[in-house]
């Protein structure tokens, strides 16, 4: 199973052999989730073979931007949710990202699978680390991108973290769905912080 993205950015990097949730008909959806899978192994590789690149070398600004394009025009959950976040409609971006059948409502170790994303700590184990990677539940909106903020990271950062601790880990361990990656890329951090502290089950029991 992978994490959400409401559907977008997490079925967006879906790999082969991962299973994704779509709202669409199932035809679209597999055109969609086929593309993607291909786009994204391509990307993961290129991220690889450049990992050696540093932070300021401008290829990983293009590779980020290029994710975002890809993403965006390749996902219609995904077009939904970064117009909604653009706009700051941060309530018409909430009721799709907590739709009963958003891929982040689904359970994952006896809570939904946001609860992980949100970096919720009632009635969770965060293993060795014993805290979340990442506190959206306790951050204010509007400040995902500043200074100290859940993305406030490289974009090398954000990438590493999209290809060593992204859906390809998600199964095994759930910690790492909490780990800064894609969703910083696509720019809808604040709108995350919001919709976690405005979804139930996400930051506590409710």
């Amino acid at each position: 199973a992978i994490r959400h993205r409401r559907g977008a950015e997490v079925e967006a990097l879906a790999e082969p052999g991962t299973t994704a949730r779509y709202q669409r008909g199932p035809l679209k959806a597999m055109v969609e989730v086929l593309l993607l899978q291909i786009g994204w192994a391509k990307i993961k590789a290129d991220i690889l073979a450049n990992e050696s690149l540093p932070e300021n070398d401008p290829w990983w600004n293009e590779t980020a931007v290029m994710i975002r394009e890809f993403t965006y025009s390749m996902n219609t959950d995904g077009m939904e949710w970064e117009d909604s976040c653009a706009a700051r409609d941060y309530e018409a971006y909430t009721v799709k990202s907590c739709s009963p059948t958003a891929g982040g409502s689904g359970m994952v170790r006896g809570v939904p699978a946001d609860a992980w994303y949100c970096g919720r700590t009632q009635g969770m184990d965060w293993g060795p680390r014993g805290k979340p990677y990442a506190d959206l539940c306790n951050a204010e909106v509007g400040s995902a991108y500043k200074p100290g903020g859940i993305c406030d990271l490289s974009k090398k950062e954000l990438l590493l973290n999209a290809v060593y601790r992204g859906p390809s880990q998600w199964g095994q361990d759930p910690t790492t769905i909490n780990v800064p990656s894609i969703d910083c890329i696509m720019g809808i951090g604040d709108c995350d912080i919001y919709y976690c502290q405005h979804c139930a089950g996400h930051c506590r029991d409710d």
